[in-house]
Parts: structure tokens; C-alpha cells; sequence
């Protein structure tokens, strides 16, 4: 993200010679909104996700969900862009708050990274429709049975019906897309992953592209992973959630399982 925005700044703005003194003001900015979300990941972990926290037991103390105010000590009169991530930002009633308290909304442009499970509320929509632009991007990992894997505890067909209402209801200002978190047990499929999307989410209601962007995974379900740290972690995740990552990626397991292994 920090490169992105410094070669978008770059591209925008003439390069700062010696002895400028540039003005300072808050324009843009990256708004975490805390870690409260509805899912745990196999990419993620605890410190962005409440319901990692509560899977892996953590004390109630520790359990309690982080929430980011940081807005209420800024001065954003200048601001013109805000990234929302969190967990998830449509769970978050605080971020609302932050939108309220904007001056100036038909001169900013929302961009939201969504696991579309959660549908904006109306009165999200109506702050929204104040904006000069909005771009939602859901995090979709994958399809079917896998998707459900990957994005736990989701139901797929849900999720698909939540982001066509968020397409058919969202004003005219809001456009959207894909992201696709690309990890050990997904770079398998990544043509049938694109093909679906390009097949079923190809346009808005107003004819734009849905934009598809593919992510590299970090972290141990990183594509470069030692094959045994993988094995070790995801098992350990089917062992508490009753789930099967052999089955549902058969074409993984043929590649990252040793033919003469155990495990």
C-alpha cells in the first residue's frame, strides 16, 4: 500500500526540489477500523480478526475488539481519500461515525476492502451517495467449497448474493471489485477462480468492468512456504474446525503432500 501511494503521489505531483518546503496537509489516508470481523481466514490471524481470537481461546480481556479513533484528533479538512480495512469495515459502527463527521463529503473518493458477507446498512448508503466516489472491493479467495475454506466460517452462495444486492442497490457514484488473495493451496486454480468471475461478475448494472485484482498471500500460506509448515498449520486448523483441506483441494494436496508421506 505504501508504495502504491507513494507512485500515485508521484505521478500526480511535480517531484519536490531542494529547498521546498512542501505544505503538509492530511489528504489521503489507510483507516484501519479495528479487528472486529465475522470470519477467520485461513490467510489471517488474531490480530486482525476477533473471531481468530475467540477460536484460539483467548482470555476475554484479550478477546475485546479493537476499535481505531484515531479520526477524532485529525484535522480533516483537506482529506480526499480514505481506505477502509479491518477486519471488517461494514461491522464497524465507528467507521459511520468517521463518515458523519466528514466536511466537504462530495469532494472524497471511499475506497473499502469488504469480505462481503455484510451488506451496508441504508444509512451507510445515503453517506455514500454524499461522496464524489466509492469503490468496494470484495475479497473473494476463491469459489464454491473452496471459498468456504478459505474465507471460514462464509457460506459461498451467500456472499455471491450479497455482492450482486450490493452491485443492484448501491448508487450510481459506487463502483466495485474483486480481490483475490492467491495462497499455497489456491495457485492451482487460479484459471477456474478467474474464469467464474469473469463469466459472472464481468459488469455493474451500468455496464463498467468489475475490476479483478490477484494478491500474492503472505505469511506461512504464502505460495513460497516450506511444504511441512503448511501441512503442520493447516492441519492443526482442520483438527479445530472439522474441516478436510485435502478434499477440498485435491489438486494441493497431490503437490505439497510427499507421495510416501504420512501426514
Amino acid at each position: 500500500r505504501k508504495q502504491i501511494a507513494a507512485n500515485d503521489w508521484a505521478s500526480n505531483n511535480p517531484p519536490i526540489q531542494p529547498g521546498d518546503i512542501p505544505t503538509v496537509e492530511l489528504r489521503k489516508m489507510d483507516y484501519w477500523v479495528g479487528d472486529i470481523c465475522n470470519l477467520a481466514c485461513v490467510t489471517c490471524g488474531p490480530s486482525n480478526s476477533s473471531l481468530w481470537k475467540q477460536e484460539l481461546g483467548f482470555i476475554k480481556d484479550e478477546r475485546k475488539s479493537i476499535v481505531n479513533r484515531s479520526w477524532e484528533h485529525l484535522d480533516l479538512s483537506h482529506i480526499e481519500n480514505i481506505h477502509f480495512w479491518g477486519g471488517e469495515p461494514l461491522l464497524s459502527k465507528e467507521h459511520v461515525e468517521f463518515l458523519q463527521a466528514l466536511p466537504n463529503k462530495s469532494k472524497i473518493y471511499l475506497y473499502y476492502t469488504t469480505n462481503g458477507t455484510v451488506r451496508p446498512s441504508s444509512e451507510l448508503l445515503e453517506l455514500w451517495s454524499k461522496c464524489d466516489r466509492v469503490d468496494v472491493f470484495c475479497s473473494l479467495d476463491d469459489i464454491g467449497e473452496r471459498y468456504e475454506y478459505a474465507r471460514y466460517p462464509a457460506d459461498w452462495n451467500q456472499t455471491v448474493e450479497n455482492f450482486r444486492w450490493m452491485i443492484d442497490n448501491c448508487g450510481k457514484n459506487t463502483a466495485f471489485g474483486i480481490n483475490t488473495t492467491v495462497n499455497i493451496l489456491s495457485q492451482y486454480y487460479v484459471d477456474e477462480i478467474t474464469d467464474w468471475f469473469a463469466t459472472n461478475f464481468k459488469h455493474d448494472k451500468l455496464g463498467r468492468q468489475i475490476k479483478h485484482d490477484l494478491n500474492p498471500a503472505f505469511g506461512t500460506m504464502s505460495v513460497t512456504s516450506a511444504h511441512d509448515r503448511v501441512i503442520e498449520y493447516i492441519d492443526k486448523i482442520d483438527q479445530r474446525r472439522g474441516t478436510d483441506w485435502r478434499k477440498v483441494f485435491p489438486k494441493a494436496a497431490e503437490q505439497i503432500v510427499p507421495p510416501t508421506s504420512t501426514k
